[in-house]
């Protein structure tokens, strides 16, 4: 009987023989894809996350995915008249302001008006909507609550002289006076016209001369003395309109008198030029204040 013999193979190289090679997981199943999506926000603040698969068999494991990028920055302004990064309120009232989010808030004040808010009047600018003054002499009483009249302070011993040109032979001018007032209440202010600016206080060189005496009266000069056609009384710190029409023909001139509010008193009719002028042509206007009385305050001289 013959003997059998058997061949014996090692198992593992049949079993493994099929659909394999020699470099370890070359065909295996790759990792999964990474994600790659990041939406960017309105704020500017992009998303990042983003996770590779790592499954498959004798595979590597996927790349992770890339952030996405930050989505850009929202262009919000200010509305107008808002200024800075917090868009604050500009406080300019009446002028332009430096707005917007890169804007500093400071104001341009319209014409006539200064201040860090443009609310108060610029010098020589008066009343609420700060006009501009128009002041031929003297200095404009300005301001928010400024009346755009031009005035001088006359004090004791002080000459104040403003020339014109006559319009016609026979003119008009009005002004405006408030006497000041010491110890007795008396003031010895002196406002009138001659020819040629005054030098000192030399009355003798007018040839008009309208006074709110010591008395407490108006008078004025006709020829060699002051007098008065009808008593009139003046109270210190009130101010009273003078208007003179004057003859230079004639070498006369009239004078009426009106208290604040009041009716004009005429205190003086076709009275002469003083004596020493009584050819005189008047083309100054003057205000003469004796030495030892209050100061006066003459506004508004007007010549037409």
């Amino acid at each position: 009987m013959r003997k059998l013999s058997w061949i014996v193979f090692p198992i593992g190289l049949a079993m493994f023989g099929l659909n394999c090679s020699d470099d370890d997981g070359e065909t295996g199943s790759g990792g999964g894809v990474g994600s790659t999506t990041g939406t960017g926000s309105t704020t500017g603040t992009g998303s990042t996350t983003g996770t590779g698969s790592t499954t498959g068999t004798g595979g590597n494991g996927g790349s992770g995915g890339i952030g996405g990028s930050g989505g850009a920055g929202g262009g919000a302004d200010c509305d107008p008249g808002q200024f800075g990064p917090n868009c604050e309120a500009c406080t300019c009232v009446n002028g332009t302001c430096d707005d917007g989010v890169d804007g500093t808030g400071s104001c341009a004040c319209d014409t006539g008006w200064e201040g860090a808010s443009c609310d108060a009047c610029a010098a020589d600018y008066f009343g609420a909507t700060c006009e501009a003054c128009s002041c031929g002499f003297g200095t404009c009483e300005d301001g928010l609550t400024g009346t755009g009249a031009c005035c001088v302070d006359v004090t004791a011993g002080q000459t104040f002289n403003s020339a014109f040109a006559q319009p016609s032979a026979n003119f008009t001018v009005e002004w405006d006076v408030t006497p000041g007032m010491v110890g007795d209440g008396s003031s010895d202010v002196v406002v009138g016209l001659s020819e040629g600016a005054v030098i000192g206080l030399t009355y003798p060189s007018m040839a008009i001369l309208i006074r709110f005496n010591t008395s407490g009266e108006v008078d004025a000069r006709d020829g060699g003395g002051y007098a008065a056609d009808t008593t009139y009384s003046y109270t210190a710190g009130t101010l009273y309109h003078v208007r003179a029409t004057v003859n230079n023909t004639t070498k006369t001139y009239t004078v009426g008198v009106t208290e604040d509010g009041g009716t004009e008193v005429i205190v003086a009719t076709d009275f002469a030029f003083r004596s020493e002028q009584a050819n005189a042509s008047p083309d100054n206007w003057a205000v003469l204040n004796q030495v030892g009385t209050p100061t006066a305050e003459v506004c508004n001289f007007i010549v037409q």
